[in-house]
């Protein structure tokens, strides 16, 4: 393959994942498809890293990272069959039952992870995935945050904190942590914020947290809370690894060209399979529901009113046959009337089309956020 050139902007990704929230962000980074296309190039590697804190129900160990490794599994299988070389895919899952135990497990782990990322003869991003308001992320993350940007030098090094939404039980201190972690810095690359407040309101709308059906242990309220909750954190999950590797990543590049330290992530959830729309009704419904929805980015955003972003990168998504140019224009003149800063920059809205004909939603970087312009 030819060598790198000025225009060549592709790199390597790699995450690391904290406790739950931090493995559905990898488990979301392998299942994307297009992360083997990167390694497809003889100079990518590819590192990834989970570490699991806590006992279940039962007492045993954690199961939670079950799925990321089965996918890891997977992903392996999928590079055997498409000729890539097994050593340039680095995975290890670490599971302890306390944050002690985990932090001395990580050591040797972490080393390995490193000697991955630097075997690269691309540029490489890493990702340090985690919970703000979960123990686990948020008591890790720092530490493992500046242990990394010590030992990549000009690797950057980027922090993925993820908000809790109004469906969480715990967002006691959350304040207090944000503010910690933007003056500590640990993160060299910078940070993004990831709310999922949008995409919770657009999964429980209209839904009746009692209703059974035929599973009545659905319909209990507690069951069906935790089952709205994990749809909720893997949807924003898995569409932020679909932005962060779009492009051979390059549109998380661009993006954070403009991310001036801390950007805010979004995921504006317009429709959702089921909720309040359905295949076959007119399209002029469709319209009105996607509209409604662009309105509530006030109500659901997390930001405070005076904010005003100066760079503010979209991605649309939709069905085919529900189009994009009613959904651009509303959602560009929200953008601009309620976010941009005045000689801020809102650059090209991009439109593909989503493989669930029933799902609309934007993908919103804003970049320059602050703890002050978060109302946690």
């Amino acid at each position: 393959m030819a060598k790198k050139t000025q225009e060549d902007e592709s790199y390597c990704l790699h995450a690391v994942g904290l406790g739950r929230t931090g493995a559905g962000y990898v488990d979301g980074l392998l299942r994307t498809g297009e992360i083997e296309d990167i390694l497809e190039d003889p100079r990518a590697t590819f590192a990834a890293l989970v570490i699991s804190v806590g006992r279940d129900s039962r007492g045993s160990l954690s199961a939670q990272p079950d799925r990321v490794e089965d996918y890891a599994i997977a992903f392996r299988e999928r590079l055997t069959s498409r000729g890539i070389p097994q050593e340039r895919f680095s995975f290890e899952s670490i599971v302890a039952d306390s944050p002690e135990k985990a932090s001395a497990s990580a050591k040797s782990a972490i080393a390995a992870f490193t000697d991955c990322v630097q075997a690269a003869e691309l540029p490489s991003k890493v990702m340090v995935c985690f919970n703000l308001a979960g123990s686990v992320g948020i008591g890790m993350a720092p530490e493992i945050g500046t242990q990394l940007s010590k030992s990549l030098k000009n690797i950057p090094v980027l922090g993925i904190g993820q908000l809790p939404h109004s469906g969480d039980e715990s967002t006691k201190g959350l304040s207090k942590t944000i503010s910690d972690l933007h003056k500590s810095a640990p993160f060299g690359g910078g940070m993004i914020i990831a709310n999922t407040e949008h995409s919770w309101q657009r999964l429980t709308a209209y839904t009746d947290r009692n209703a059974s059906g035929s599973f009545p242990e659905i319909g209990m309220p507690s069951v069906r809370d935790r089952f709205r909750n994990q749809v909720t954190s893997k949807f924003v999950q898995d569409a932020f690894m679909r932005f962060a590797v779009r492009d051979e990543g390059q549109a998380l590049s661009k993006m954070l060209k403009d991310a001036d330290g801390w950007s805010y992530y979004n995921v504006s959830k317009f429709t959702h399979p089921g909720v309040q729309v359905l295949p076959g009704e007119p399209l002029s419904k469709w319209h009105e529901v996607i509209s409604q929805w662009i309105d509530h980015l006030d109500d659901y955003s997390g930001l405070d009113s005076k904010y005003r972003s100066k760079a503010i990168t979209v991605h649309c998504h939709g069905p085919r046959i529900i189009g994009f140019e009613r959904m651009n224009k509303k959602l560009e003149q929200k953008l601009k009337d309620n976010y941009l800063a005045p000689k801020g920059t809102l650059h090209e809205m991009l439109n593909y089309e989503f493989f669930d004909y029933l799902t609309a939603y934007a993908d919103i970087f804003m970049s320059g956020v602050t703890p002050s312009d978060l109302t946690v």
